[in-house]
């Protein structure tokens, strides 16, 4: 579960992982991943 606070019209759609939680869908040498989510 992701909870992100950022207001639409500053962050056009881009979501700030923790190190470790983007370690759980990439490798974080990867620096910036594309991704598709479903808002809930």
């Amino acid at each position: 579960k992701i909870v992100d606070y950022c207001k639409p019209e500053s962050c056009r759609g881009t979501i700030n992982l923790s190190e470790e939680a983007f370690a759980t869908i990439a490798d974080t040498a990867s620096g910036v991943i594309n991704v598709s989510y479903q808002k809930v």
